[in-house]
């Protein structure tokens, strides 16, 4: 919060008898677009706070205490200003008149907080466009009636949530999280991407476990894919674990692999090994390349909607005993969501914050699919023009329904349009 400013009067001309006459002098603070409280201002004219001063000298300066706080109706993320203007007295008149102003932009961000049962995550940055934020808010609080929280990443400067101190998406593991994607300045380090600031082995982690992500309106395209390449495997390094399968046959691994959780969410990715023995014709190499690429054929056909690598276990390789071994490492589920939407969100008509079919299709899509698919369930032949009633196609689900305080059963409804672009495909 601005509270204090210096003002520096370096004026050497002298008015009045003997070459001096003392003057009246006040700074005014004032708030034309009204989203301020000033502590200090007068009863009559609640957008003004003066300040009277004692006469200021040549070259002296004299710093002015202001408080004020965001009005509760200020919608979040909007562009206002102050002005502090230096006030004089006429030298004929008295009259106070402004010599000097100052106007002092700023956005009205909010201040983060975790929900009870936190839907979407929604992160931000200082480029972000304020009606850009606005279009976002509106669909989500007000048309699917979701819990959505806002994570400045300008204000933190990091990803750490200041209320768990880790990394704020793990507070949203499984649920929906939209990144804003636009370059942004990063205090004295120039320009960069948002996902620069995440790491690829974190995120991959909460991607395997069903976190839905959607990188919105990107520019760097190219940028980001080379990121998400890190975040498909983010394996620091090989190493087994006490969850690990170890066999020599590659049937039984696919096997015990078969009653793994997909999604389960570890402090580190699970390493499974394979155990080589010579071939009859081939060397120790040849026969752990030949097994890589069986293996390989195998996984994909028996689990085709997880992914795995496999690499020759150098570790493993024992020519002297004619052993070998291959290490398997699964990696991010090909049914997982991690997406991007690119092009720039277009400012909407005064007043609506309607936001574009692009990125609103982007936005519900980020939804977890069990939810969309009993969404779709609950509003079969229930819907009508103006939209479907919001505890109907909430029901079972009631911790993603943000509903109103005192209301009436089937009074909230999302409305038609929304509802369509949130059915399961």
């Amino acid at each position: 919060m601005f509270d204090s400013y210096q003002v520096h009067n370096d004026s050497k001309k002298s008015y009045g008898i003997e070459g001096i006459l003392k003057r009246l002098t006040a700074t005014k603070l004032s708030d034309p677009a009204r989203f301020f409280t000033l502590t200090n201002a007068a009863n009559n004219k609640t957008d003004e706070a003066t300040d009277e001063l004692p006469e200021i000298e040549p070259n002296s300066m004299i710093t002015i205490d202001q408080d004020f706080s965001v009005n509760d109706d200020t919608l979040e993320f909007s562009s206002g200003f102050l002005i502090l203007a230096l006030m004089l007295s006429d030298p004929i008149t008295g009259k106070l008149r402004s010599v000097q102003k100052h106007q002092m932009h700023m956005q009205i961000s909010g201040v983060y907080s975790l929900s009870p049962n936190p839907n979407y995550l929604l992160v931000v940055n200082s480029k972000t466009p304020n009606y850009a934020i606005h279009q976002i808010i509106v669909l989500l609080r007000r048309r699917l009636h979701a819990h959505l929280d806002i994570f400045n990443l300008s204000i933190i400067g990091s990803y750490e949530s200041p209320v768990t101190k880790e990394n704020v998406l793990k507070s949203y593991a499984s649920k929906s999280v939209i990144i804003f994607s636009n370059n942004f300045p990063f205090f004295n380090q120039g320009n960069k991407d948002p996902w620069s600031l995440l790491d690829p082995w974190e995120t991959g982690l909460l991607i395997k476990g069903g976190t839905n992500i959607l990188f919105a309106g990107v520019s760097n395209l190219e940028g980001l894919k080379k990121w998400g390449e890190n975040a498909t495997f983010p394996a620091h390094y090989f190493t087994a674990g006490a969850q690990s399968v170890n066999d020599a046959n590659i049937h039984r691994i696919v096997t015990e692999l078969r009653k793994t959780d997909p999604k389960a969410l570890t402090s580190n990715m699970v390493v499974h090994r394979l155990s080589v023995k010579k071939g009859t014709f081939r060397t120790i190499q040849k026969t752990v390349d030949s097994t890589t690429t069986s293996v390989a054929k195998k996984l994909n056909k028996n689990l085709p909607l997880r992914r795995f690598i496999a690499v020759p276990d150098v570790e493993a390789l024992k020519e002297t005993e004619q052993l070998g071994g291959v290490i398997l490492c699964e990696g991010v589920p090909k049914n997982s969501k991690m997406v991007a939407s690119v092009g720039l969100f277009r400012e909407s008509a005064p007043g609506t914050n309607i936001i574009s079919d692009y990125h609103m299709y982007f936005i519900v899509s980020c939804l977890p699919f069990a939810v969309k698919a009993r969404m779709f369930w609950n509003m079969i032949g229930k819907s009508d023009a103006s939209g479907i009633a919001s505890d109907t196609i909430y029901s079972g689900l009631e911790s993603w329904y943000n509903a109103p305080a005192n209301e009436a059963s089937g009074q909230t409804k999302v409305d038609d349009k929304v509802s369509q672009r949130r059915k399961a495909p």
